[in-house]
């Protein structure tokens, strides 16, 4: 039988190019004659896939893995076979080179302060008005704020919500800022939702 083919017939007893009608099957291939089984064709490389059949090279199976995902082991017949990088993890190249995606140690951890979900290209960090929990962000409840990291000192640390400080306040979820209490008006504690109306005559 021809390359990417092979006959259950058995070596030396084809009589017919019919029996050679078998192909390598999705996730293989082979450039070798002669073969009996389809478990003599060869798998596709570790980070490769390929739905088609009767394939001659390890290059003809052309899928790689997408970004974010590998696969440590051959034979791979879809995307969905690839695995998912582990969240707070990332991997960039988009199925381009597939010596990416052949391993669990092709997913480079995020840096402190960012965050991402399995399967993730790239790593993100919460906008201003939000906190980071774990691997998700989550708005700043009333009387609380956020800002963006710019100094070096803490841009490796996972933003968080602070508290309004007296004489401000926040009535909304989700702001980067407080609001300072209005005239005739005054606010003692810090991390309110509101400022308090002055006393008459003061």
């Amino acid at each position: 039988c021809a390359e990417g083919r092979y006959s259950t017939v058995g070596e030396g007893q084809i009589s017919s190019i019919v029996e050679c009608a078998n192909k390598c099957s999705a996730g293989k291939w082979s450039n070798q004659v002669g073969l009996v089984s389809d478990n003599d064709c060869t798998q596709c490389t570790a980070g490769r896939w390929s739905s088609e059949t009767g394939l001659i090279s390890d290059t003809a199976c052309s899928g790689i893995c997408p970004g974010g995902k590998f696969s440590s082991i051959g034979g791979l017949s879809s995307d969905s076979q690839c695995i998912n990088c582990d969240a707070n993890e990332f991997l960039v190249d988009d199925g381009d080179d597939a010596t990416n995606h052949n391993s669990a140690k092709d997913c480079i951890p995020c840096k402190n302060g960012t965050f991402s979900q399995p399967g993730s290209r790239y790593c993100e960090s919460c906008a201003a008005g939000k906190e980071q929990i774990n691997s998700t962000c989550f708005d700043c409840t009333v009387g609380q704020f956020s800002v963006a990291s710019k100094t070096k000192s803490d841009i490796n640390t996972p933003i968080s919500c602070k508290r309004c400080q007296k004489g401000y306040y926040q009535d909304q979820v989700g702001n980067p800022y407080c609001l300072p209490c209005l005239p005739g008006s005054f606010q003692v504690l810090a991390g309110q939702s509101s400022g308090n109306k002055c006393p008459a005559n003061t």
